[in-house]
């Protein structure tokens, strides 16, 4: 049965319970990105009107603060169903094209949502994206990549909305996904929603994170096709087992350590020293780490009745080689053939 805690000593809390009450301790503001800053705000800094952290102590604004924060998180978790939250765009300027991609032409497809009245004729088979995800999907790793154009969700559409957003999971959507979709009364509405934390799907915050946000995703776009990337990388996925180095070595590390040079993942002469490692017998492997990520992530696109696409990845780790061609020179982001491939399969995923 259920433990009583002793007299005086704080009862544990999960980690859905952690979240929850880290999320209402946090400022939004310090932790919620917008897609636009209000001219107001803008104003008040410049003139040095904004509230200073001596005015949130006085003993009058501190009571006021700490309940009007906690009707906005309540509001926010469970205000998503109102009417004017889910109306339909009425001036929407997106226009499917078809993919500018080495293969596959896509044609193009009506709209997953149904159309409704204020939205605009002019654009009777646009399709809306919008992509949520990590630095992946944001486009970093790769130099003299456009985000404007090579990172997937512009390959699928170039007026996609990418609300990726660097070193973060999905607590950052989860929190603020209202900001992050334009606010109260916003006309962004998509077609197509394109989820990337396949690599933070092992922290039980991050998970339970992940199904706050796909469950708030739901009541905002009931009508959206919802597609999962599951993706993998070089760095952090592959190594082997020594007992001399603790009981994993990542292939990062062992390029470091083994021999005097260091050489780039890309270069012939790391292919000729990867290739010289499992002559000598090493038992290069998937961390263990990854089927727990592929399990996760299923299990929560299937309570939404969501798409899952994955890149291609090989059976067997040692014969990653075949596709290093998907990944940016650290071995670890997309590179942009990787962003043309998850472009390419999503794209299927719309058009059958």
């Amino acid at each position: 049965g259920h433990k009583v805690p002793p007299p005086g000593v704080a009862p544990r809390r999960g980690p859905k319970e952690k979240y929850v009450n880290s999320v209402l301790r946090t400022p939004k503001s310090a932790i919620c990105p917008s897609r636009t800053e209000s001219a107001s705000a803008g104003q008040d800094r410049r003139q040095g009107r904004l509230m200073t952290s001596r005015h949130v102590r006085t003993p009058i604004m501190a009571p006021l603060l700490l309940t009007v924060s906690v009707v906005i998180i309540l509001f926010m978790r469970h205000g998503d169903s109102l009417k004017f939250w889910s109306r339909a765009a009425e001036n929407p300027s997106n226009t499917h094209r078809a993919l500018r991609l080495q293969r596959d032409v896509t044609e193009e497809k009506e709209s997953l949502v149904e159309s409704k009245e204020g939205r605009a004729q002019e654009n009777p088979k646009e399709i809306r994206y919008v992509a949520f995800g990590t630095s992946s999907t944001w486009g970093s790793g790769v130099k003299g990549l456009d985000r404007e154009t090579d990172v997937y969700p512009k390959l699928l559409s170039p007026n996609a909305a990418n609300l990726s957003v660097r070193a973060s999971g999905p607590g950052t959507p989860a929190m603020c996904l209202m900001s992050m979709t334009g606010g109260f009364g916003s006309d962004a509405l998509y077609d197509v929603i394109i989820i990337e934390y396949h690599n933070r799907m092992l922290d039980e915050v991050d998970i339970v994170a992940l199904y706050i946000f796909v469950d708030r995703l739901k009541k905002r776009f009931p009508d959206a096709l919802v597609v999962f990337v599951r993706t993998w990388y070089i760095v952090g996925m592959i190594g082997y087992a020594d007992p001399a180095y603790g009981s994993w070595v990542d292939i990062k590390q062992w390029n470091r350590i083994a021999g005097a040079d260091t050489p780039p993942f890309h270069s012939d002469q790391f292919a000729k020293k990867f290739i010289r490692s499992v002559e000598d017998g090493f038992q290069w492997m998937w961390r263990n780490s990854l089927l727990r990520r592929d399990e996760n992530l299923s299990q929560i696109a299937s309570s939404v009745g969501a798409e899952i696409i994955s890149l291609p990845r090989p059976e067997n780790a040692v014969d990653f080689f075949s596709y290093l061609q998907y990944f940016a020179p650290d071995a670890h982001h997309l590179s942009i053939e990787g962003h043309k491939e998850i472009a390419r399969r999503v794209a299927k995923i719309v058009d059958r």
